[in-house]
């Protein structure tokens, strides 16, 4: 029985080990210049300015007009891809290293239209753990998660 239970759990941990390895080999690269970095502002979402830089960065600012970071995190970009309306897609996880939901990690949808001065994203809470399959599959404005911004050039 024991040694059941042994080869059980040896099979279960390869498994998960598996599905760990395959998620990372598929884990996309980030250049030093995505179209996702920059400065995104919308004064009538919340936040209403978020950075994200080439480093992993992001920073949130509130109100708009703030020179004081509101939150920050780091992004780790998972995927890339251009849609067949010509926009950039990105999936993303955050993790949030200050302010008053420090800790938090949120799994999000991102796209920059083809322009480029337009990102919208929708998000959802990544728990504990990350987990792929919990990713955002569309842009939807109708989401209660959807936010849209525009490219700043400050």
């Amino acid at each position: 029985m024991k040694d059941r239970l042994s080869l059980l759990a040896a099979v279960v941990t390869l498994l998960a080990l598996m599905q760990v390895v395959g998620w990372a080999q598929d884990k996309y690269v980030p250049s030093g210049d995505e179209e996702l970095y920059g400065t995104w502002t919308n004064d009538k979402t919340f936040p209403p300015k978020i950075v994200m830089s080439p480093d992993g960065t992001t920073k949130q600012y509130f109100p708009i007009s703030s020179l004081k970071v509101f939150r920050e995190g780091t992004v780790e970009i998972f995927k890339k891809w251009i849609g067949s309306d010509g926009s950039i897609y990105y999936y993303t996880l955050e993790r949030l290293t200050s302010g008053a939901d420090k800790g938090r990690k949120t799994r999000f949808l991102w796209r920059v239209s083809e322009s480029g001065k337009v990102l919208e994203m929708v998000w959802r809470p990544a728990g504990s753990t990350f987990d792929p399959d919990g990713m955002p599959t569309e842009i939807d404005p109708k989401d209660s998660n959807y936010q849209v911004f525009a490219r700043s050039g400050s």
